[in-house]
């Protein structure tokens, strides 16, 4: 929620800086905001108390069983963790050709990959087409901009925990599905003003309000698909 409201009031700030003071009063506010994290982490930053002595008393040993018999393995799992760091490594080239292939025959694998790389390519999409296209269509300039990327980030801040109970409750398949065919409505929606083929969408304040709608109408749909192909591609069931 903290990542999501500095996303949203990030773009917002910008613009309004940009608009009100000129680029380099908003470039040298975003170095300043670079030196007071840089600060906030030095000041984080422990130094170790822990001496060679310490590290060698807390080696974990590798335990050996007492009811060992015939089909017991050679390598307890302590042993066979610390061979697997070794120099060397001990898995060939065609191990790792077969476990990448075991992957990709997961279907669920596949389908959580997709929908990361569909979900990654609308949301960097956003910071390349919206900008260009208000100044184009509408004529608004960075504050308005900066509105924009905070009404389609804001959501984000506001209904993650909602949406990941939803999730718990419902599973990820179909608050996914929701989200992936809200998303392609929107997007056609969001398309049509300043587009001639629908003359409908660009009568008096009609084109801003149903761009402003979509913008907004998106981010509440992306926060479904927030996290949801890394979870599925991780899964083990």
């Amino acid at each position: 929620m903290s990542m999501a409201a500095g996303s949203s009031g990030g773009p917002l700030m910008a613009g309004a800086v940009f608009e009100l003071a000129g680029y380099w009063t908003a470039w040298m506010s975003a170095l300043g905001a670079c030196l007071v994290g840089v600060m906030l982490q030095s000041l984080m930053l422990v130094p170790s108390q822990e001496t060679d002595s310490e590290h060698e008393s807390t080696k974990v040993q590798p335990v050996i069983r007492e009811d060992t018999n015939e089909e017991s393995p050679l390598l307890v799992p302590s042993q066979v963790s610390d061979l697997a760091q070794l120099p060397g490594r001990l898995r060939t080239v065609n191990l790792d050709f077969q476990f990448y292939m075991c992957l990709l025959t997961k279907r669920r694998y596949i389908g959580g990959i997709l929908s990361s790389i569909c979900y990654a390519i609308v949301s960097v999409s956003f910071d390349t087409t919206i900008p260009l296209h208000v100044l184009d269509v509408f004529h608004w300039g960075s504050f308005h901009t900066g509105i924009l990327f905070g009404i389609l980030q804001g959501p984000n801040a506001f209904f993650s925990v909602p949406v990941k109970w939803l999730k718990d409750r419902v599973g990820s398949r179909y608050p996914t599905s929701v989200g992936f065919l809200g998303l392609a409505a929107l997007l056609w929606l969001m398309g049509t003003p300043g587009n001639e083929q629908f003359p409908w969408a660009n009568i008096g304040h009609r084109g801003p309000i149903i761009y402003g709608t979509a913008i907004a109408a998106i981010g509440i749909f992306m926060t479904l698909l927030n996290g949801t192909g890394m979870i599925e591609a991780a899964s083990k069931k």
